[in-house]
């Protein structure tokens, strides 16, 4: 999680409630900028963002996590807060969050191809997180994809997020490389809906390397 003060919600009347907040994810394939999507909207007061919270095997059910997320992400939003996780495993679950958190806002990450097959040889050195035996540890939150060689193998995890991702209703669509761009990153907060004074946009915004 990033650690930081939440601001108190002041209303100019005693009696007005804080706005309530739709929670949101963002997901995609991995390598794509979720790091950086997660920095930049903690930047911002009054909100609180995992990187990859309530990790879950794909081959688990996700029910367990899914009530414990849905219920943190709830309250949070209650009290003015946008509450977000940011990992790519969600993907395989946004279907039953979606119908556990009605309002729920879904930041769609999309990376090129060869970029991500790039980023994905140079990050996995040890072993291919798809692959089909032995222990894969918490990479085990892919699934496994046994195509003949590893570039194929991502390729075809990416043509799979790509396709998941064209079917999400209301979902908010950005590349990694929009993260740098300050009206594109405006346009995020305004879907988010993170108010004009609880904005921040961060000058130094590209923290994933590979």
């Amino acid at each position: 999680m990033i650690a930081k003060p939440i601001r108190v919600w002041h209303s100019p009347k005693s009696h007005e409630a804080p706005p309530k907040i739709a929670p949101f994810i963002g997901i995609g394939t991995g390598r794509c900028g979720t790091l950086s999507l997660c920095n930049i909207v903690a930047s911002c007061y009054n909100t609180t963002v995992l990187h990859e919270g309530y990790m879950c095997h794909w081959d688990k059910t996700f029910k367990p996590m899914a009530i414990a997320m849905t219920n943190a992400m709830k309250s949070f939003g209650t009290y003015g807060v946008s509450a977000g996780n940011v990992s790519f495993h969600l993907i395989r679950w946004v279907e039953d969050l979606m119908v556990r958190i009605p309002n729920l806002k879904v930041i769609c990450l999309h990376r090129d191809k060869e970029a991500t097959v790039s980023s994905f040889t140079k990050c996995f050195v040890d072993g291919s997180p798809f692959a089909t035996t032995g222990n894969k540890g918490i990479v085990n939150c892919f699934p496994d994809i046994d195509t003949g060689s590893f570039d194929s193998d991502v390729k075809s995890w990416w043509n799979w997020c790509e396709k998941k991702m064209e079917n999400i209703p209301n979902s908010y669509h950005i590349e990694p490389n929009d993260l740098n761009s300050d009206s594109e990153v405006k346009r995020l907060y305004d879907y988010l809906g993170i108010i004009p004074s609880d904005r921040i946009i961060p000058e130094q915004r590209r923290y994933n390397a590979l």
